[in-house]
């Protein structure tokens, strides 16, 4: 029996501020907060640690054992180490949860009640780099999930490059809200061969309601 342990690879480990402890499921982005003792014992599994030597505490390699009962560390070779990406790293600002961003001011519809007026893109539009800059912030902020809307988010031209920032940066797209117009099998194949499932929620506010489109 192998006395080497590492961390699943569905599982980061991550810290914030007032809750500097969590086991990350990569798969859901759901944290789990966990005591300072817990996570010095996820830190010997690392693959390259024998959790038997005297450094590790008696009450650490149980810690270990629960885990690897729950799946998230597994017994490993001596040396089967862990990626850059799963090893602990700290955010100095507080959790949060989720984001929902507004990444488009403008809109393919002109509904008499959009509070927005983002027909006529009433209160402006983050350019491309201003975006990008966005992303790069919400991973240093230690985002995980995100919601999409607008405006009318599938009206940008650089949507697909938002989408595939947002997924180099390990952030996932929960929800987008769309008006459903541009919701077709060309922008589902998008996300499938990205293998995103995000939930599309579309508006209705009956027919007559939207009017004709406004021009793009």
């Amino acid at each position: 029996m192998t006395n080497y342990y590492r961390l699943n690879d569905k599982y980061i480990l991550r810290g914030w501020e007032k809750l500097p402890y969590a086991i990350i499921d990569t798969k859901t982005n759901t944290p789990e907060f966990i005591d300072a003792e817990h996570m010095d014992a996820l830190k010997w599994c690392d693959g390259n640690i024998n959790i038997t030597i005297p450094l590790v505490a008696d009450n650490e390699r149980k810690i270990i054992h629960e885990y690897a009962a729950r799946g998230i560390v597994e017994p490993c070779e001596p040396g089967q180490g862990i990626s850059k990406e799963q090893e602990y790293k700290f955010y100095p600002v507080r959790y949060i949860k989720l984001v929902h961003w507004s990444i488009a001011g403008r809109c393919n519809f002109k509904c008499k009640h959009c509070y927005l007026s983002a027909s006529t893109a009433k209160y402006g539009e983050l350019s491309h780099n201003e975006v990008m800059n966005i992303i790069t912030q919400l991973e240093e902020c230690g985002i995980k999930s995100i919601d999409i809307t607008g405006g009318e988010p599938l009206v940008r031209s650089d949507f697909w490059e938002i989408v595939d920032s947002l997924i180099e940066h390990g952030i996932n797209i929960r929800n987008i809200f769309s008006n459903g117009a541009l919701v077709n099998e060309k922008f589902i194949d998008g996300l499938t061969s990205r293998g995103l499932q995000p939930i599309i929620l579309i508006s209705y506010d009956g027919k007559g309601w939207h009017g004709r489109e406004a021009s793009r």
